[in-house]
Formats: structure tokens, C-alpha cells, sequence
């Protein structure tokens, strides 16, 4: 039987601090990826060198240096990630991963993802679970199991084909809407909580600080099209999670903002459809098991 086959693509931007943990991470593991690409975005500091003294060694790492352009962070990334697509999309693989460049995991994290793929013929995007290393110390992150981290999305190649993979829209969030998609063309998503993933520092730090990086998400949802019923349970489930009461309050303000500049979201309207039906069924399968 032949092993499945799997890629990577990481866009990366200034990120010297930690992309060697990430780097290590990769060129560890039991099974190795066909190829890495790793798209350098314009980046100024050590990070390409890094990335070129990893490649001499392991030659299925490949940098791909690209001007790094004037759009917001988020547009940038999602053009680069692009990028590093177009570099794997004539070779044979079976399975796509999008890593960030600041995140580690253990040896056989693709190993045991690729198992629970070959377990689940409908699993479509897979992921481990992040835990936010701050000062040396863990930082939970609530996550509902049935999405996964932008950060460390895996996706089998049939699923990424069928949801056109990241779109661009104004605020981000496009993970979100490729997995969304995904659901919507009857793929499962999921989150598996024993494999564990090191995100150094908070999980949108680079927006400015978590208050910020929540009121940016705000515009996300808002521009996602989360229905603002669903929007609100959140942010009360969410007030357990750094900067707790602050945190949700920032996200509700941003969705607000955003509701009253862009009512209109950027993503299809029949995945706006497909996402409100599911939050709505979400919320009264919760005020079911509440009530009985």
C-alpha cells in the first residue's frame, strides 16, 4: 500500500524568533512531507537565511521569496499563501497543509493526522489543538472542536479543490471560510485534542495586542456572516478567555462596527446560508441540553 502523500505551505513574514522551532518541528517528524514550501513575504530580518541553512539539509523545503505587497496583513498573507499553491499544484499529493511559521509540535503530529484521515473517509480538514506559550507559560485557548486553527489547517486534497481554497476578504478570516465551505459540501472538519500545538505568543498578538486582535475578529465575523444571535453566545462563552470580559466586549464592538460599515458579508450567500443554519442549530442543541 502506498503512503499517502502530503504538502506544506507556510507564509512567513519576519518570523526569526521561532521559525527554527517550526522548522525542527517539520524535518522531525516519522513521516516526512513530498515538499515544503515556504513563501518569505517580503521579510527583512533573518528568516530567509534560516530557511535556506534548513533547505541544504532537507531538500524537500523550498523558499520562495515574493515582494511583500501594500495590502493590509491579512490580504498579504492570503497572497502569498496563493503563491506557495501555485508552487505544489502540479505535483502528486493526497493531502495539503497550511503551517504557520511560529508553532511546534511533536514527531509523529502528521503521522497520527494522517491516520485519523485514513480512519474517516469524510474527515476533509483536520488539525491539533493550540496552546499559547507566553512567557513560558501555557495559555488555554477555547476552541470549538469541530473547526480548526488557521494556523495549523491540514486538508485532504479533494476537499481544498472543491472550496477553491483562501479567499480574500476585507477583515480575514479565511480559514474560517474554507472550512465553512468545506462543511457545506458535506466534508467533516475537526480539531483532535491530544495532538498538542505550541503557538508562541498569543494567537493574533501580531494585530497589535488581544483586545485589538478581538475587535479585528469582530470585523470577521461580521464580515463571514455569523448571524448576530450566534455572535453574542459566543462572546459570553468566550468571556472564560484572555482578556476575559475586555476581550468580548472588543469582539461585539467590532462586529458592530463592522455590521453598520459592510452590511453586506464578502462570502458567497449560499455559504452565509449554509454557516446561520448551522450556528442556529448549534445554539438550540445548547438551550436543549440546558433545559433538560
Amino acid at each position: 500500500m502506498t503512503r499517502p502523500r502530503y504538502v506544506l505551505v507556510t507564509a512567513a513574514y519576519n518570523e526569526e524568533r521561532h521559525i527554527a522551532d517550526t522548522l525542527r518541528s517539520v524535518a522531525s517528524q516519522s513521516v516526512l512531507p513530498h515538499r515544503w514550501v515556504i513563501v518569505s513575504d517580503g521579510s527583512t530580518d533573518r528568516t530567509d537565511d534560516i530557511v535556506i541553512e534548513w533547505a541544504k539539509r532537507h531538500p524537500f523545503i523550498e523558499l520562495l521569496r515574493v515582494q511583500r505587497s501594500a495590502e493590509h496583513s491579512f490580504s498579504a498573507k492570503v497572497r502569498a499563501l496563493r503563491q506557495g499553491f501555485a508552487r505544489v499544484a502540479d505535483l502528486e499529493y493526497d493531502f495539503i497543509g497550511v503551517l504557520d511559521a511560529d508553532i511546534s509540535f511533536e514527531p509523529d503530529y502528521f503521522q497520527r493526522l494522517l491516520e485519523h484521515f485514513s480512519n474517516e473517509p469524510r474527515l476533509g480538514i483536520a488539525g491539533g489543538n493550540i496552546q499559547q506559550l507566553v512567557d513560558g507559560v501555557v495559555i488555554p485557548r477555547i476552541k470549538d472542536l469541530s473547526s480548526v486553527a488557521g494556523a495549523v489547517q491540514f486538508l485532504r486534497r479533494e476537499c481544498f479543490e472543491q472550496t477553491g481554497g483562501l479567499p480574500a476578504l476585507r477583515y480575514g478570516g479565511e480559514d474560517a471560510a474554507m472550512e465553512i465551505t468545506a462543511r457545506m459540501h458535506g466534508w467533516r472538519t475537526q480539531t483532535f485534542p491530544e495532538l498538542k500545538v505550541v503557538h508562541f505568543g498569543l494567537v493574533g498578538a501580531g494585530a497589535g495586542g488581544p483586545l485589538k486582535a478581538r475587535f479585528k475578529w469582530g470585523h470577521a465575523t461580521s464580515d463571514l456572516g455569523y448571524h448576530p444571535v450566534f455572535q453574542l453566545a459566543r462572546a459570553v462563552y468566550r468571556v472564560r478567555e484572555r482578556p476575559y470580559l475586555l476581550g468580548s466586549i472588543a469582539e461585539l464592538a467590532g462586529f458592530a462596527v463592522s455590521k453598520v460599515r459592510n452590511p453586506r458579508p464578502s462570502v458567497d450567500p449560499d455559504v452565509v446560508r449554509f454557516l446561520r443554519k448551522e450556528q442556529l442549530t448549534k445554539l438550540r442543541r445548547l438551550a436543549t441540553r440546558g433545559s433538560g
